[in-house]
């Protein structure tokens, strides 16, 4: 592991203008892994809508019978 860093650090002395697309892609990165850990949550929260929905309505059907 300390020998990734040191090499980055290497390349980066050599050409410091590879950190501009580096740093582009990493805040892409951490911007769709945000957007989708926040619709990952919403679908766990109307899928359990959904299931409670059903279980009710099952619920409902048999009591009426």
């Amino acid at each position: 592991m300390i020998r990734f860093f040191a090499v980055l650090i290497v390349a980066g002395i050599a050409n410091w203008y590879v950190f501009i697309p580096v740093a582009v892609v990493i805040v892409a990165f951490l911007f769709v892994r945000w957007y989708f850990l926040k619709a990952g949550r919403e679908v766990k929260r109307l899928e359990a809508i959904g299931q409670f929905l059903v279980c009710s309505l099952y619920t409902i059907m048999f009591a009426i019978e």
